[in-house]
């Protein structure tokens, strides 16, 4: 089921709402057990994907047959335990959607690395349909075609609705795209092949989220968004088993990501909390965020740029209200610039459960359509060469916040003329990629020439065995779509 984050409503995972009616965002109310897979060559074979998607196939038989009737004309139930023995992690390997997603190649960066400083290019821009999203849409359409859903809709930037487009079209799922009306031709090209219905909207990014929504509801679609439906984060989530697969059973040091509307931040979120249910000594990475400096809300909510509240009647203004334990008392974030271009809580790495106001999310109705009201002396524009990441307004921005800060994990944000530079310095190892992860490579340039410089930043590696420390940076984006493609 579907779980209301805020007050814990449940909800069928093939619901045509994409929110909680008091507001609130879903998460999936299953404790994923760490199992392995029969499957090889997919992502599901790394062990924790399959066995959620049994979890949600389980949940869905027992809602759909959790009633019968016997030969006597009475109604009789089917025990969500009757319906447990009913499958297996085999028998789900063969309701998959895949094409042959995740086990991306992990490269060595011999230019950004230095003596006991191991760095490896993660390149999951070499999934099927060139990007880290097909992570998540193999998740969330296998559990939506065995759920019965035959239409479906999905806003995007370009990339989500690539892979989605591609993963319905081995479901048979009739998928309606909703794309800014500037994304580029070989993606538009690319969905129209897979069969999918496209909506070009005039207007930036959040203007594409506001028009699906109208026809949400009037042509009744299941909202397969890779935002707002967490069964994408049980796809992303991934990547961080794989890394531990990938590296003799230990996590890297650290892991350089990018974060547009934090589908990868929150899918490597779900996966930490599940290894921690299942592994006592768990060695807990830092992640850290790359953000275009002209589209960064991360980085200026951490800053108090942004600063939504609320208050016990609800939401009255976007004003955040931060919290720390129990007694509620407000408190301040911590985060500050400790570099150019890097924001960090340096004053407590361990700063508990802090958290960003009671309800995590803003609700009401000026929520809904994933709007948030930024002060006009908010220096966010949604000019930058990473459009995968030119999230100015993400509906999960205080949910990536939260995580963040809790984590206590550092922001890097990168400009313009960074990203060119990154990009140029890739190449000439022989990674050709487009802008979105040349962006995350311009980060970690500037995480890593800041760490060597901070003792503050340093991270004791002793439990690799080795005496290394190893930084992952995940170059996502959509790899290069060739010019024949338009």
């Amino acid at each position: 089921m579907f779980e209301c984050r805020r007050c814990g409503a449940k909800y069928p995972i093939n619901s045509t709402g994409y929110l909680c009616e008091c507001g609130g965002h879903f998460q999936l109310a299953i404790d994923s057990q760490l199992k392995e897979s029969t499957t090889k060559r997919s992502m599901w074979g790394v062990g924790s994907l399959a066995s959620t998607l049994l979890e949600v196939v389980r949940q869905i038989d027992v809602e759909r047959f959790g009633e019968g009737i016997d030969d006597d004309g009475q109604v009789k139930s089917i025990s969500p335990r009757a319906a447990e023995a009913s499958k297996s992690i085999s028998e789900i390997d063969g309701h998959l959607i895949s094409l042959g997603e995740g086990l991306t190649p992990q490269i060595t960066d011999i230019v950004t690395s230095t003596p006991g400083d191991r760095v490896e290019l993660k390149l999951d821009f070499l999934n099927p349909t060139l990007s880290y999203k097909d992570r998540g849409s193999s998740m969330i359409v296998s559990a939506a075609k065995y759920a019965g859903v035959t239409q479906a809709a999905v806003d995007s930037s370009g990339n989500a609705a690539v892979s989605l487009s591609a993963y319905c079209a081995r479901a048979g799922i009739s998928l309606r795209v909703y794309l800014p009306e500037e994304t580029s031709k070989s993606k538009i090209a690319q969905i129209k092949r897979f069969g999918g219905i496209v909506n070009q909207i005039p207007g930036d990014r959040s203007a594409t989220s506001e028009a699906i929504v109208e026809d949400l509801d009037r042509y009744h679609l299941y909202y397969m968004s890779h935002i707002y439906n967490p069964l994408f984060h049980h796809g992303t989530k991934s990547l961080l088993y794989e890394l531990l697969s990938d590296n003799n059973k230990v996590l890297p040091d650290e892991i350089i990501i990018p974060a547009g509307n934090g589908t990868l931040l929150l899918g490597i979120e779900v996966a930490l909390s599940e290894l921690a249910r299942h592994v006592s000594d768990l060695k807990v990475p830092r992640v850290v965020v790359v953000q275009a400096k002209n589209v960064a809300p991360i980085n200026s909510l951490l800053l108090e740029q942004i600063s939504p509240s609320v208050t016990d009647r609800g939401v009255k203004d976007p004003h955040l209200q931060l919290t720390h334990g129990p007694d509620d008392e407000s408190m301040q974030l911590g985060y500050r610039t400790v570099a150019p271009g890097v924001t960090w809580n340096l004053a407590d790495s361990t700063m508990g459960d802090l958290h960003l106001s009671a309800l995590t999310e803003i609700g009401g109705d000026s929520w809904r359509g994933g709007h948030l009201s930024l002060p006009s002396t908010n220096s966010i524009s949604n000019s930058t060469l990473a459009e995968g990441i030119a999230i100015a307004k993400p509906p999960r921005l205080i949910e990536m916040a939260e995580v963040i800060s809790k984590r206590s994990w550092p922001v890097v944000v990168v400009d313009e003329e960074e990203i060119v530079e990154a990009k140029a310095r890739l190449s000439l190892q022989g990674v050709d990629v487009e802008d979105t992860a040349a962006a995350t490579y311009a980060g970690a340039i500037k995480w890593l020439d800041y760490r060597r410089q901070s003792p503050l930043a340093a991270r004791d590696s002793s439990a690799r065995g080795d005496g290394s420390h190893l930084t992952v940076v995940e170059l996502t984006g959509a790899g290069l779509k060739s010019p024949y493609l338009s």
